[in-house]
């Protein structure tokens, strides 16, 4: 058995705009790698094993870990 070929971008596109599939890079299909890469970011300049509670939003054994949740903005690049 092999895998189905992937369908390019503007195939993916344009079947997103008539609401017939969401495209594979959706926020829904996204959101799970990123949020694993940013805590695996996070665990690296911690360096020891974090234990995320997902529910919560935040590392359940580490306050170091927890205020590199969020990005601080330079002064001067406040939102």
């Amino acid at each position: 058995r092999t895998l189905p070929r992937p369908i390019g971008e503007l195939e993916q596109f344009i079947r997103a705009c008539r609401g017939v599939q969401p495209s594979d890079a959706s926020f829904q299909n996204a959101y799970p790698f990123a949020e694993t890469i940013l805590l695996g970011t996070i665990a690296l300049r911690v360096n020891k094993k974090l234990k995320w509670d997902t529910a919560k939003f935040e590392f359940a054994n580490s306050k170091e870990a927890n205020e590199l949740r969020f990005r601080k903005n330079r002064e001067g690049w406040e939102l």
